[in-house]
């Protein structure tokens, strides 16, 4: 079973203006049904070192889908036969929570949350079990296996870390 745990950024004030994740004013072509960009703040520390908040471009977003498919190809071939193991397809039903710095080298580091629609015992979930509200809260997973993974993506030197996926609950 999964268990669906969604982060209310309880560090965040949800009033502010400057704290609401909002479509930044140079895209004018942004998916928003898949793409959301999440202003940084202490509340995500955990996902990605401390860094100067910033920005992501029409650009960007194009470098991480190129880097996303190389990191998926990459995961798909390094199959752990230890563990409990899916292959991640269909990259364009996830939906990518974005949030963006600058780390201490200047560097501009992205946290990717990446998910979609999840299915129990063969069956989709009804719209109520799943995250309507993905666009303003970080959603995590308890289990899920492949339909929840994250990773870090360098774009100043157009690098990933390895995908990280949930495990099978």
């Amino acid at each position: 079973m999964i268990r669906l745990l969604l982060i209310l950024m309880p560090l965040l004030n949800l009033n502010d203006q400057n704290n609401i994740a909002q479509v930044p004013s140079n895209f004018q072509t942004l998916d928003t049904s898949r793409y959301v960009v999440f202003p940084y703040s202490q509340a995500y520390s955990y996902y990605l070192s401390d860094g100067k908040p910033t920005t992501i471009s029409p650009s960007e977003i194009n470098l991480i889908d190129t880097l996303l498919i190389k990191a998926s190809e990459e995961y798909n071939n390094k199959k752990d036969k230890y563990f409990s193991w899916q292959p991640i397809s269909s990259l364009e039903s996830y939906k990518l929570q974005l949030i963006a710095v600058l780390d201490s080298n200047n560097k501009k580091m992205v946290y990717a949350n990446c998910f979609r629609p999840w299915t129990l015992y063969g069956r989709k979930e009804t719209l109520k079990d799943q995250p309507s509200d993905w666009r303003t809260v970080l959603v995590l997973a308890d289990g899920g296996g492949n339909t929840f993974f994250h990773l870090t993506f360098n774009l100043t030197d157009s690098t990933y870390n390895p995908i990280i996926t949930n495990s099978h609950l």
